[in-house]
């Protein structure tokens, strides 16, 4: 077994507080630090020191598209995850407004897989994007009509997800959202999919 160790937040970085150092980390949010308890749990079973696993991790960025940092300017900066899941989003969301309470989060989610354009399962989406400050669902139909699943229309992506979401259905209108919200803040992508085609790093480049 094994607890999510001693840290503190400081300034948006992650330190590990261990006999009263401070190790400053790369990675973002709670479930990442959890993550970091486990394979330091692992490497002390493999003789490997509290110190060097500490020292050693404080280059590791993390996995990528696991909140990866894609672009880093002085009032803003822009993050990418694989969330799709309910749970997988609610912990994205809520790792980033932790770490950085006091920054604007706009985030941008697409609906892709088969489960999540289930009318019946949408409804586990509810309350997992409540910590975002702006929230935007991305559902394309042409996506709902490749995969053959029934219709889902904006009304059920709203009761769904509960809140102050907003759907957008279009790539043109996805795009307008993006760039009128990307002045400040952490700006996070979270998608299984790529979000109608549009290539975000060249478009997060462009901003």
């Amino acid at each position: 077994s094994f607890e999510t160790p001693k840290h503190k937040i400081i300034d948006g970085v992650v330190n590990i507080i261990l006999y009263k150092k401070k190790y400053p980390l790369k990675i973002v949010g709670t479930h990442n630090i959890s993550n970091l308890a486990a394979a330091w749990k692992v490497c002390t079973r493999l003789c490997v020191s509290d110190q060097d696993f500490l020292e050693t991790m404080q280059s590791f960025e993390g996995a990528g598209k696991r909140l990866e940092l894609l672009k880093e300017e002085p009032n803003r900066a822009f993050y990418r995850d694989f969330a799709h899941a309910p749970s997988k989003l609610k912990a994205t969301v809520d790792g980033m407004k932790n770490q950085f309470p006091d920054k604007k989060l706009v985030g941008f989610f697409e609906l892709h897989t088969f489960s999540s354009l289930n009318k019946e399962f949408l409804k586990q989406y509810q309350g997992s994007f409540a910590s975002a400050d702006v929230a935007y669902v991305f559902l394309d139909p042409t996506v709902v009509a490749k995969k053959g699943v029934a219709d889902i229309s904006n009304d059920d992506v709203l009761q769904a997800f509960g809140g102050a979401v907003q759907v957008v259905n279009t790539t043109e209108e996805l795009q307008n959202a993006i760039t009128q919200n990307s002045n400040e803040g952490n700006i996070l992508f979270m998608s299984s999919g790529n979000f109608g085609g549009i290539d975000v790093n060249t478009l997060v480049d462009q901003l």
